[in-house]
């Protein structure tokens, strides 16, 4: 188990709980003027539980994965967060925690990834 796949679970396995146990306050926390009907709060648990298990495999994942891993932070920081911040009404400064971190994890995963391709690169010379 690699430290980036026990970092990168542990922050997502926090938004995660927070969607599945208290979706509308993690909604009120990030969002301005957002209500949650019954149908959102349905899909937020539902997915907020498949996103639980992708962490639970997240944090057994060595760091082989690397690319796997890198391709999936930061499709969903570029969806989820960063989307959020730029066109959504968020809630600042509540909303930075999501957006910096997401921001932070995508820049440290293109570096492993990168850096385990030099290394690649290296060894074949």
């Amino acid at each position: 188990m690699s430290t980036l796949s026990k970092i990168t679970s542990g922050f997502l396995s926090l938004f995660m709980i927070q969607c599945m146990l208290v979706p509308n306050f993690i909604t009120q926390t990030n969002f301005e003027g957002i209500k949650l009907d019954d149908y959102h709060v349905f899909l937020m648990r539902a997915f907020a539980i498949l996103g639980c298990g992708l962490c639970y495999l997240w944090y057994q994942m060595d760091a082989s994965m690397i690319k796997f891993q890198t391709i999936v932070i930061v499709l969903f920081g570029l969806a989820g967060p960063v989307y959020a911040q730029f066109y959504m009404p968020v809630k600042l400064p509540d909303h930075y925690l999501p957006f910096v971190g997401f921001t932070g994890l995508m820049a440290y995963h293109l570096f492993k990834l990168f850096e385990e391709a030099k290394g690649a690169n290296g060894k074949k010379d």
